[in-house]
């Protein structure tokens, strides 16, 4: 039996969804890369911006809430490895450049399309999907998908994975732990990624905290071998309004080929979640 002061010390994480809640998402991902074969290294860099529309239509006797998501915004400010710099950004009705336009073009069908989310009480993601019929745009279209990968629904749900948490059933103390593990399509093959969470307790800024430290496991077959990798987190959680606030997760991570002419690489990744009530 707990007693009354252990149990007031207890908080469950759970989100509260309702029925016409509507939230706001804003990611902001940093990333650079370095691949060195000898003494030739090429350096690339990619930040990207992207707002999004929560609007929950429908909330099951378990607490599992559908909801309806719209892409709002899109900025890519991108520098590929020995070329020109490009930027882009949904909100302009006239781009900077022809590649820019390119990405304008993949963006379009994207922009504004409403997908569906199932997202249960725990934090869990459990689809993100889009309607047909924009599916059937996007596979008909003459533009690099490129892009476009980067905001489709697999990719937004890698993102919602990598930024929010997968919380206990059970009531915290503070100093709990637990572990989720999420297995993610690359082209290497699966990838796997092992997260150890811990409740901290109350936030500085009200709410609570939790921090997160992540561990990559290559396939076996993969031609890549880790070096050297670290993945670091921090949830803001507010147990009262039953949501995220916000997260931020930093990635380092050094590769190099197992076989044949050794070509190594270091990327750097920077991932900020804020969620607001509209």
């Amino acid at each position: 039996a707990l007693s009354p002061a252990a149990a007031l010390a207890q908080t469950t994480l759970r989100w509260d969804f309702t029925p016409g809640q509507q939230l706001g998402l804003r990611f902001e991902q940093k990333s650079t890369a370095k691949t060195s074969l000898g003494s030739s290294s090429l350096e690339m860099s990619l930040d990207m911006t992207m707002e999004l529309d929560w609007t929950v239509k429908e909330v099951r006797e378990n607490g599992t809430a559908e909801i309806s998501q719209t892409i709002r915004r899109v900025a890519i400010k991108m520098q590929p490895a020995g070329g020109q710099a490009v930027e882009y950004d949904s909100q302009r009705d006239n781009q900077a450049s022809d590649a820019a336009e390119r990405i304008a073009d993949a963006m379009g069908p994207l922009l504004d399309a409403p997908m569906e989310v199932v997202m249960d009480a725990s934090g869990e993601i459990q689809e993100v999907k889009l309607p047909a019929a924009v599916e059937q745009s996007l596979e008909n279209s003459p533009s690099s998908p490129t892009f476009a990968a980067k905001v489709s629904p697999a990719e937004i749900k890698q993102l919602l994975g990598q930024a929010g948490a997968v919380f206990p059933r059970e009531a915290l103390e503070t100093g709990a732990k637990w572990s989720t593990t999420r297995r993610v399509a690359s082209p290497l093959g699966e990838l796997k990624l092992v997260t150890d969470y811990t409740y901290e307790g109350p936030h500085p800024e009200g709410g609570q905290k939790i921090v997160t430290t992540t561990k990559l496991e290559m396939p076996a077959t993969s031609a890549l071998r880790i070096r050297e990798q670290q993945q670091q987190g921090q949830l803001h959680f507010d147990a009262q309004a039953g949501r995220l606030l916000g997260s931020q997760v930093t990635q380092r991570l050094k590769t190099e080929t197992a076989t044949g002419a050794t070509v190594r690489t270091e990327a750097e990744s920077t991932l900020v979640l804020k969620i607001e009530a509209k």
